[in-house]
């Protein structure tokens, strides 16, 4: 079977979220067959990606951040963990942790826990969640 053409386009945002121990928090999503998942969301019309970044964190986990900077961009199309049609834009950001106690959305995911990105590349992750880490972890290892 054809796998149906997405009606738009969106524009999305992961925020990996980086304590002072160098971990990054991730999320359990059902909706993404229980993929681990930065916290993320849609942009909303003339919202800029750092202020994205920090209504997300606030909105997803109940945390404050500060934004420090995009480390990842691309596209995805129709990737496996979705049931539905989805082109997107995609940006990763990285951000670090001001205060607050984690609290996930619970309409998003089900559980959540901080990896150090080395062994967060091992879990089953979700496409841009995948892609951001790499690339984190290469920014680390340089």
């Amino acid at each position: 079977m054809a796998t149906p053409t997405p009606k738009r386009i969106e524009a999305v945002t992961r925020i990996a979220v980086q304590n002072d121990e160098g971990a990054i928090l991730l999320c359990r999503c059902p909706k993404l067959k229980n993929a681990w998942t930065l916290p993320g969301g849609s942009l909303q019309p003339g919202e800029p990606l750092r202020k994205a970044a920090i209504r997300i964190a606030k909105e997803e986990v109940n945390l404050n951040i500060h934004p420090i900077a995009v480390i990842r961009s691309g596209e995805m199309l129709n990737p496996k963990e979705l049931s539905r049609a989805f082109h997107g834009i995609y940006f990763g950001y990285l951000c670090g942790l001001q205060r607050g106690k984690v609290a996930p959305n619970e309409k998003a995911y089900d559980m959540y826990a901080w990896f150090q990105p080395a062994k967060a590349l091992t879990l089953q992750l979700e496409s841009i969640t995948k892609e951001v880490l790499q690339t984190l972890t290469v920014r680390k290892s340089r």
